[in-house]
C-alpha cells in the first residue's frame, strides 16, 4: 500500500474513533444531543452536528426557544449562574475587580444548564452586570428539547433562593410556554396554543 493511501486510511480511522467516542458520550449524557461544533484533524477542519434520529432517519427532537430570567439578590444570582454553567471543563468564568461584571465563555457554541434535560444557552459567551443588590437578569438564546421542563429548575430556585421565569416559543408544534418558579415551587406552567400561530405570536419563527 502506498504512503498516500496509508495516510488516508489513518485519517479515516481517526474520524471513526472520534464518531465512536461521541456516540458513547451521547449514551452517557443525552444533553449532548442537538449540539454542534468544529474539530480539526491534520490540518483539515470539519463541523459535526449531533442530533437524534428515528429508525427512518427523521430528526426527532424539536427545540423550544426563548429566554430565562433570574430574580434575586446579586450574590445569590452569581452563585446560581456558576452552578448552572460552571460544571464543565471548557468554560471560563471571569469577574472584574469589583465582582459586579461576570463573563462566561466556552470553547463550544453553547452552555449546557447543569441538572437539566437537554437545556442550554445557544451562545459561546455572555456577560452579566450585577450592579445592584437585588435585580433581574435575562439570558437570551435559551433552548430546551421539546419544551421547557419546570422540574429541571426547582432545585436551582430553592438552592439559591432565586425566582426563575422562562418564556419559550415552539413554531414546529405551534405553542408558547410560560414558567414561573419561586423558592423551589412551580407557580406557573402555562402552555398556549393558537388558532393562527404565525399571525398571533411575536417571534413566531423561534424554536422548532
Amino acid at each position: 500500500m502506498e504512503e498516500k493511501e496509508l495516510e488516508e486510511l489513518a485519517f479515516v480511522f481517526q474520524v471513526g474513533q472520534l464518531v465512536l467516542h461521541t456516540a458513547k458520550s451521547i449514551i452517557k449524557d443525552e444533553n449532548l444531543l442537538g449540539s454542534n461544533g468544529t474539530f480539526a484533524i491534520d490540518g483539515h477542519k470539519f463541523e459535526i452536528k449531533i442530533s437524534e434520529v428515528s429508525e427512518k432517519g427523521v430528526n426527532m427532537a424539536n427545540f423550544a426557544e426563548g429566554t430565562i430570567k433570574l430574580r434575586g439578590y446579586a450574590v445569590n444570582i452569581k452563585s446560581a449562574l456558576k452552578y448552572m454553567f460552571g460544571d464543565v471543563e471548557n468554560i471560563t468564568i471571569e469577574e472584574d475587580t469589583d465582582g459586579e461584571i461576570i463573563t462566561f465563555t466556552t470553547t463550544d457554541s453553547y452552555f449546557y444548564i447543569n441538572g437539566t434535560k437537554r437545556a442550554f444557552i445557544n451562545n459561546n459567551s455572555f456577560k452579566i452586570h450585577l450592579d445592584d443588590d437585588f435585580l433581574i437578569i435575562e439570558l437570551d438564546n435559551f433552548e430546551q428539547a421539546w419544551r421547557a421542563i419546570p422540574d429541571d429548575y426547582t432545585k436551582i430556585s430553592e438552592k439559591f433562593n432565586i425566582d426563575i421565569k422562562i418564556f419559550t416559543f415552539e413554531q414546529g408544534m405551534q405553542f408558547t410556554q410560560e414558567i414561573e418558579i419561586s423558592k423551589g415551587k412551580i407557580l406557573k406552567d402555562i402552555v398556549r396554543k393558537y388558532n393562527n400561530y404565525e399571525w398571533e405570536v411575536p417571534f413566531s419563527n423561534f424554536g422548532g
